[in-house]
This record gives C-alpha cells, structure tokens and sequence, in this order.
C-alpha cells in the first residue's frame, strides 16, 4: 500500500503543480475615450515584482484491478481515492527586456513552495524554506528541491498573449499560462466581452499535454486605476500521451492594474475530469476540483 499511496501521491501532485501550474510602472496601458478603454500591457524593463499562487485542491481518483498488484486489488479494486491538497508558490517576476519588436520578456523564477496533501489516511507535507519533509520519499521531495530557483523565460505581447517561452528546467510548468491571454486588442466598455484562446502545457504522469483553453472575459467595472474582469471557459485536450484525456472548465474574477496591463489579482475556480496512465499504461481516471488564487505586487 506505501508503493501505491506514493505513486497517488506523485501522480496528483504532478497535476496540481502544473495546475498552479489555472500586472509595473509605464506611461499608462489604458486609452481612455468616450468610445472605450483599450488595455494592453505597458511593462518597464527591470522592474520587479512578486508573484504567489496557492491552490485547495480536491480530487477524486478511482483505481482498477490492473492498476495496482493482486494482493492490493482486493481491498482497492473499483474504490475511490480522495487527495485533498493545498500549496502556495512563490515567484520572483522580472521584466526582463523590451525587445526590439516591442513585445516584453518576463523571467518568473521560483523561489519557494509550500504543499500539503492527505488521503487514505496517508498525508505529506512539504515547506521549501524551513525545509520540513514529512510523509514524502526521497526522490519527490529530491524532485521539487530542485525546481527552487529555476526560472521561465516568457515572451508576451502587448495584448499578453504567449510567443514563446524558454526555461532552465523542462519539467517546470509555466507559471505565465494562467495570467496570459486577457486582452482582445480592441477598446472596450463596461459589459462588453470578447473571446480568447490560448495553448496550456500541463504536465503529468506521461509527460507533457497540451489543453487548447477558450476564455470568454467581459468588462464588469472601471475604477480607481483598476479594471475588473470576469471570465469563464473550458480546456480540451490538443496533443497528448495515447489514452489521455482532460477536459475542463473554469471560471473567476481578475483585477487588472490599467497602468501596466499586470494583474493585481486572479481567482478563480477549476473542475476537470483527467484519464492519466501509470507506468503500465493502465487508466487512472481522475476528477479534480481546483480553487487559485494569484497575486503580483
């Protein structure tokens, strides 16, 4: 049962970092008339700010009988595994560069994460900077060590949408993904909304996947230097490992700060249903409840 609660443990993790794995001074990224508002990003080179996310997940993983071996199957085949977990992140969010084509490179080092994850009676608790480990084997808690420090490399736009991205470490999600792809290029009014599209890699069991998310994002206030916005939309799986499946949805609220385009804040909340395969290509079929927040100051 302990090789079995560690590969749960592993597996869900994996999907839930990625998921965390679900804004600077300028002359203004807003263009006030009577006509509308158009907010782009307007980002100084050099500036730096902190970025947190935290996530409550909850998710529910059912196992078969050629999931696990002969002597495990008959006291879990067909039973639910419920994961609770929580975890906070924390980044070192730089303007890097403006670059020649006036698009902004952003470097998001990792500088610390805090996790906590029961189920089973079984629960693992990880904190970067006191350096606490319980409940975890050597090679996860070897794992997220060494992603402290790490960094991404992301170009964005003016419009905040994604060109490219580059990173010291390949198995790091994408902290940019959830933060990315808000504005429509057009000026906008109050209650008026617009669609986007983005891809997500998200990272898991069998490697990376690739999630095609559309948002639809309406203007719901103007106020005080902050534009409010709410959004809903859906992931659907684009590339993935043979036998993988993710769809999703999710929805929130997101306070832009109109001087840089950055977002003060995002909440928001996410429900997905995800077929993953352990290393013997068996289906491990998984619904998960997820709850982000995301700050930058």
């Amino acid at each position: 049962m302990r090789k079995k609660s560690i590969f749960l443990f592993f597996f869900v993790t994996m999907l839930i970092i990625s998921f965390m794995t679900k804004k600077s001074d300028g002359n203004g990224s807003s263009e006030r008339k009577s006509d509308g508002v158009t907010l782009t990003l307007n980002l100084s080179k050099g500036k730096m700010y902190q970025m947190t996310i935290s996530v409550v997940s909850d998710a529910e993983m059912v196992t078969n009988k050629t999931d696990v071996t002969e002597s495990e199957m008959k006291s879990m085949n067909g039973q639910k595994t419920t994961v609770h977990t929580t975890g906070t992140m924390g980044y070192d969010f730089e303007i890097k560069d403006i670059l020649q084509n006036g698009n902004f490179l952003i470097r998001t080092t990792r500088k610390n994460l805090k996790m906590s994850q029961s189920f089973g009676g079984v629960s693992f608790e990880y904190d970067s900077e006191t350096g606490k480990s319980s409940g975890m084997n050597q090679n996860m808690t070897d794992y997220i060590k060494k992603t402290i420090g790490q960094w991404i490399e992301t170009e964005l736009d003016k419009n905040s949408k994604i060109i490219s991205s580059i990173s010291s470490d390949p198995s790091l999600s994408n902290p940019m993904d959830d933060v990315a792809s808000v504005f429509s290029g057009n000026k906008v009014k109050v209650g008026d909304s617009w669609v986007t599209d983005r891809d997500a890699n998200i990272k898991s069991m069998t490697g990376i996947l690739i999630a095609t998310v559309k948002t639809n994002f309406k203007l719901v206030s103007l106020k005080d230097g902050v534009a409010e916005l709410s959004f809903d939309g859906n992931y659907q799986i684009k590339e993935a490992a043979e036998g993988t499946k993710l769809s999703g949805l999710q929805s929130g609220k997101t306070k832009i700060d109109m001087a840089t385009g950055l977002p003060k804040e995002i909440i928001m909340d996410q429900e997905f249903d995800i077929v993953g395969m352990n290393k013997n290509g068996v289906a491990l079929p998984t619904k998960m409840k997820n709850k982000i927040t995301i700050e930058i100051k």
